[in-house]
């Protein structure tokens, strides 16, 4: 500003500047906008750039922005701190969160803050394509259904933008049956269905929201109406059978026949156990055996049905008789009957019974046939009632074994027989007997309670049967004594005393256990003996004070005593008996009179205890023994005498105040006031005089101060101890008091942990870390030990590896490691002082284990079995080897090779294990070996290589087609019960035949699935390398599949049906339907048979000899010709394809003997190889595989097993591969001079085709 300054004459200018600082007076403001942004934007799309206004001059504007809440996932948004810019951090979804509200916060320097809202609406893009709950179903309608009947009503299609959906049909076969309603979400019949015509349609709905689309595809089959039932040739059928008929017997047969020639099938109406009919041809079997004597006849129910109609016929059976033994109910039967019963009395009753019910053959005859040798019984012979002939006596036999034989009246005459046991009982007719009726025993009144003074013995002359000579013994007297009562053993059961009671008469009865119960008795007299068992009585208590200064002799007291017993031990002794008190006082034997016997000295003993004994004259004498009392009065005339001349202490230094320190132990042997003791100091030596005191009453040393050994480690001074008698009497000690350090110092560790690495081939006892620690205390406080933590697994784990070196604390390797097992280690060092209580500390020790290459590759399994078509149609993998490594890095890689015996194999293995073919297969069977070598150092090779075993097979001889009605994600999920059930069928007439999808293709209203089969799995076991491995054909592959007129399977598998596979038909893949030709004889059997005939002479031996070796060098020439033939021609082959085309093949392709090119690129969609367990014995197989081969070369009859050995015209009416060669002029026969093989040649290849 400009300021003028005048004094009313004069003036001056002058200019002022004035310069604001600004303050932050003001917050922020936050404004909210609203934004929309696509649903489908990229990440990193800039939404908004938000401002906000602050009305305060920089710095103190906005300076920041801040994302504090965001609804639905937080970090969808991300802003930024200085511009405001908001981007997207993450995709959006409308259909997830329509819409976002961000809250911003913003912040001035001066930390003034405001929050404002961005609204981001999404907006929805058409990006999610429709979806139907849906994607394949099958549905079924029947022929006669009627035009616009709705086949499908409702198909469950949505979409997530909510876009408008249109729907759109193709069909096949497109013969415009059905139409597709989309207003209403229907599709209809638009004309009528035929099912002879097409019995089965695929349809593909496409459901488009305008951009997008996907599809749905409906398997619709046409059910036949079937207007007849099938027709019995005859409605009733009469049979007859015999019961002897076996199970498996044709009972009857019945046929029915269907206007439609709808296939029949014939069951039961009813539960008819005795038979089986097969529900094909309609034979009634025996299930089992039938019995004519339940039913003499029975009325069978057939029913036959073509699937949808039935009919029925009846099957009358009659059984004829045939005569069957009688059967017992028992095989064995168990009488039993008393002895002395009277002749005629009933034993038992045996039964038999015959099947048969009517005439002879069910009349039942009963006799003994064996061991009635004394004749005591007798058998009814119609009733099988079992008597006694004869009386029986137990005493001469106790069983007797009778056989009896049933027999029927038929004929022939059949029996049977069982055997009776008959017990003869015992009756109770003899009474216990004891040995006498009187018995005397005496017994001394200390017998103890429980003793056995005698045992009694009754016996009993009958038999044990029912326990009749069992003897229990009991008495009901009134006396101190019980008997045992099975062993007769008389015991003591009170106390005695033969003061009350001196006899006692006990009366024992001996009870058997016969029916009724007979008993005898004894009487035992029992005389009490006398003991001494009183002891004598002494009466008072003896307490006496004498002065120490009595004379000798002087009587104390005398003793006052008794005894109980009679004359006998009533005589009482008295004695001292204590050697040591026989010294000090006397007593008298027969009075009891104690008296001293030397000088007393209350200083030397101010009492006695005197043990006197009091002992009767019994043998032995008992005893009292009472103790006598006496003091002795004090003289005063004895000064304190302290225990030692002079007292070593020790203290810790740093003790608290009134820390004891000790105690100077002084006595003085007189009593009262001239024992009472006084302690003081009364003269110091060494140390301060302010640190201790002594208690002046019972001579306690403790601090006063606080000690410090650096200071003074050492206190001497003198204590005076002095007694209360006139004139007292006074002793001195020396107390000598040393001061020691104390542990307060633990030990320390140099580091606060430890790390380190060791190889896994580090040798043991090799110290590879050093732990040391160290204490700032003295001597024996400073020595460390060292030991590993053991407290828990992981350390506990690590010492059985690990150890420590107690002294220095270095570790070292207690035992080998293994990195396979045992990747790091973590232990606990602790170090420990030896102070008390000793202190210690302690550090982690991290310990990692290194790899080395220390494991060889592993393959698992060992052996492959697969195989390889002869076309290249699939993918080229043929199979995948895999091997596993246990090291870890490059150590773990493997490498695979194939093994270099195997070197000119048309196959070559790739870094990952797949197995691939290089050129085409020459050969039908290839069995190589792969290595795997890992990348280590050094690099190690596998042990056991795997085999790999490829044979090559003919997908027009063997593979079948089925034709789906699924897609190909639904395939796959069911495709291994497919697979299963295709298997199962085959298990029928092949039963350990295994099969394999060779190859799936797509196409538009059908998915193709290639199936082969092997008949057996014999070739999966690595030992049957030399086992053919066979085929099933195609033809047989149909057979089993019992197609319909429609080319669908209907083999009933375990009730599973092939519908929920949309099956619209299986077919052969090749062209032809092939059959195996019936086995031609090697030609190798031929000269064995002419061996014994060339044996008739020597010279026809020597003729024959000459003219086999002039037939094998021609064999030899005419085989080298072949290969020369062979080899030119394999430079160049025409080769004729499926559409009749002809091209010239490379010089290394190979033409199989069917004129097909064989190809190893065999594989679309491979099927699962099956593994097997390997088999080391194995590994010499190359050699002789490779001469096997050679010899299949040089055959000519060998390989014809490789070509088409039959065909089939197909149903279709196609012409098969015969017609075609005939059309370039007919097959020439001819002879080989040379070996005598006939030959078929083609006219047009000039290829030969031996025969026998």
């Amino acid at each position: 500003m400009h300021i003028e300054v005048s004094d009313g004459v004069h003036s001056t200018k002058v200019w002022v500047l004035v310069q604001l600082s600004p303050i932050n007076g003001f917050f922020p403001v936050a404004p909210s906008y609203t934004v929309n942004v696509s649903e489908i934007a990229p990440i990193g799309t800039e939404v908004i750039t938000y401002i906000a206004d602050d009305n305060d001059a920089p710095p103190h504007d906005v300076t920041s922005y801040q994302i504090i809440n965001v609804n639905g996932k937080p970090d969808t948004f991300h802003i930024e701190k200085q511009t405001g810019k908001l981007y997207l951090a993450s995709f959006l979804d409308f259909e997830l969160i329509p819409q976002y509200r961000v809250v911003i916060k913003v912040k001035d320097t001066g930390g003034k803050t405001a929050t404002g809202t961005v609204t981001v609406n999404v907006d929805n893009e058409n990006d999610h394509a429709p979806s139907c709950q849906q994607s394949t179903k099958i549905i079924s309608v029947l022929e006669n259904a009627a035009v616009g009947m709705v086949v499908m009503s409702d198909f469950e299609c949505s979409d997530l933008d909510n876009n408008p959906l249109s729907y759109s049909l193709t069909q096949f076969p497109n013969d415009g049956v059905f139409e597709i309603d989309a207003a209403n979400k229907q599709i209809k019949l638009k004309a009528p269905l035929d099912y002879e015509t097409t019995p089965f349609y695929s349809i593909v709905i496409r459901v488009s929201d305008g951009s997008l689309s996907t599809k749905m595809t409906l398997a619709v089959n046409v059910i036949d109406e079937n207007e007849s039932e099938p027709q019995f040739k005859d409605k009733v059928v009469r049979s007859t059978i015999s019961e002897s008929d076996r199970t498996g017997t044709v009972v009857a047969v019945v046929s029915a026949t269907d206007e439609e020639n709808n296939p029949v099938i014939y069951s039961f109406v009813g539960y008819y156990p005795e038979f089986m009919i097969d529900p094909k041809t309609g034979i009634i079997k025996l299930r089992t055996q039938v019995d004519r004597e339940k039913a003499p006849t029975l009325d069978i129910l057939i029913e036959v049905t073509d699937g949808q109609l039935t009919s029925t016929a009846t099957v009358s059976v009659t059984i004829e008789d045939v005569n069957e033994m009688p059967l017992f109910q028992n095989s064995n039967y168990e009488f039993s009957v008393e002895e002395n019963k009277s002749t005629g009395t009933t034993v038992g009753k045996v039964s038999a019974e015959d099947p048969d019910m009517e005439g002879s053959n069910g009349e039942v005859q009963y006799k003994i046939v064996k061991g009635n040798e004394n004749s005591h019984y007798k058998i009814d012979a119609s009733t099988g009632i079992i008597t006694l002939a004869l009386p029986l006596d137990y005493e001469s036999q106790r069983t007797e074994l009778l056989q009896v034989e049933a027999f029927d009246l038929g004929s022939p005459r059949l029996s049977n027989v069982c055997t009776v046991t008959v017990q003869i009982l015992d009756k109770n007719d003899e009474t216990p007997t004891f040995l006498s009726l009187k018995l005397k025993e005496s017994v001394s009144e200390d017998t103890l309670v429980g003793q056995t003074i005698t045992q009694v013995y009754a016996y009993d002359k009958d038999s044990s049967v029912d326990n009749n000579n069992m003897v229990v013994y009991k008495s009901t007297s009134n006396v101190p004594f019980i008997v045992d009562s099975f062993s007769g053993a008389v015991r003591v059961s009170n106390i005695l005393d033969r003061e009350k009671a001196e006899r006692y008469e006990m009366i024992i009865t001996a009870i058997d256990n016969g029916s009724p119960q007979l008993t005898g008795t004894l009487t035992l007299e029992i005389d009490i003996t006398d003991v001494n068992d009183n002891d004598p009585i002494v009466r008072g208590t003896y307490i006496a004070t004498v002065p120490e200064n009595v004379p000798l002799h002087y009587v104390v007291f005398s003793i006052d005593a008794s005894d109980a017993d009679g004359e006998a031990f009533g005589t009482l002794r008295y004695e001292i008996v204590s050697p040591e008190m026989n010294s000090v006082f006397k007593i008298e034997e027969n009075t009891g009179t104690l008296q001293t016997a030397s000088m007393l000295d209350r200083e030397s003993r101010d009492s006695y205890e005197v043990p006197i004994k009091v002992s009767d004259n019994g043998n032995p004498p008992r005893s009292t023994t009472v103790s006598a009392t006496v003091y002795i009065a004090d003289v005063n005339d004895v000064a304190p005498k302290p225990a030692r001349p002079s007292y070593d202490f020790s203290i810790p230094e740093m003790v608290g105040m009134n820390t004891d320190v000790g105690k100077i132990s002084v006595t003085d042997d007189d009593l009262g006031i001239n024992s009472k003791l006084a302690f003081f100091i009364a003269t110091y030596w060494k140390g301060s005089e302010t640190h201790f005191m002594v208690n002046q009453d019972d001579g306690k040393l403790f601090t006063t101060g606080i000690l410090d050994r650096e200071v003074d480690d050492k206190y001497s001074f003198l204590v005076r101890i002095k007694d209360g008698g006139t004139p007292f009497l006074s002793s001195d000690v020396t107390v000598n008091i040393k001061l020691t350090d104390i542990n307060d110092n633990a030990p320390v560790f140099r580091r606060p942990f430890y790390s380190t690495a060791i190889f896994e081939n580090l040798t043991t006892g090799i110290n590879f870390l050093s732990a040391g620690a160290f204490d700032d205390d003295l001597g024996i406080n400073s020595e460390i030990t060292y030991e590993i933590d053991t407290s828990s697994d992981d350390n506990l784990r690590a010492n059985l590896y690990f150890g420590v070196h107690g002294t220095n604390g270095n570790i070292f390797l207690r035992r080998k490691v293994d990195r396979e097992v045992d990747q790091r280690f973590t232990l606990t060092i602790i170090a420990m002082d030896n102070g008390v209580p000793s202190l210690s500390s302690e550090v982690k020790v991290n310990i990692q284990i290194e790899d080395v290459n220390d494991n060889p590759p592993v393959f698992s399994p060992l052996f492959y079995n697969t195989e390889a078509s002869s076309i290249n149609l699939c993918d080229p993998v043929i199979t995948t080897v895999r091997a596993t490594d246990a090291d870890i890095g490059r150590n773990a890689a493997i490498n695979y090779y194939i093994n270099e015996n195997n070197d000119k194999a048309p196959f070559t293995v790739s870094n990952f294990g797949v197995v691939k073919a290089m050129t085409d297969l020459l050969h039908p069977k290839y069995i190589i070996k792969v290595n795997g070598r890992d990348n280590g150092d050094p690099q190690l090779w596998s042990r056991d290589p795997a085999f790999v075993r490829i044979d090559k097979f003919d997908p027009d001889r063997t593979v079948i087609t089925f034709y789906l009605g699924l897609l190909l994600s639904d395939y796959l999920n069911k495709e291994m019960d497919l697979l299963d059930q295709v298997e199962k069928a085959l298990n029928e007439v092949y039963p350990t035949a295994y099969v394999r999808r060779w190859c799936i293709e797509e196409k538009e209203t059908s998915l193709l699935v290639h199936l082969y089969a092997v008949k057996n799995d014999e070739t999966n076991d690595l030992a049957n390398l030399e086992k053919e491995k066979v085929f099933v054909t195609n033809g047989e592959f149909l057979d089993v599949l019992q197609l319909d007129q429609n080319k669908r399977p209907t083999i009933d598998v375990d009730g599973k049906r092939w519908g929920e596979y949309a099956v619209i038909k299986a077919s052969q893949y090749g062209k032809d339907i092939v059959y195996p030709e019936p086995a031609i004889s090697s030609l190798t059997g031929s000269s064995s048979e002419l061996v014994l005939p060339l044996g008739v002479s020597l010279p026809l031996l020597a003729l024959v000899a000459i003219a086999t070796m002039i037939v094998l060098y021609f064999a030899w020439r005419r085989r080298w010709c072949q290969k020369k033939e062979s080899n030119s021609k394999s430079k160049k082959t025409k080769v004729t394809n499926k559409n009749g085309k002809t091209s010239l093949e490379k010089e290394n392709s190979l033409v199989s003997n069917d004129d097909s090119s064989i190809n190893p690129l065999t594989r679309k969609i491979s099927g699962p190889f099956i593994p097997t367990f390997s088999d080391k014995s194995q590994e010499t197989w190359s050699t002789k595989e490779h001469e096997n081969w050679s010899k299949r070369e040089s055959s000519p009859v060998n390989w014809k097993s490789d070509q088409p050995i039959g065909t089939m015209t197909p149903p279709d009416g196609s012409t098969n591969s015969n017609t075609e060669q005939n059309e370039h002029g007919k097959k020439k026969l001819g002879i080989e001079t040379v070996t005598g093989w006939m030959f078929e040649e083609d006219p047009v290849t000039k290829v030969k085709n031996w025969i026998r």
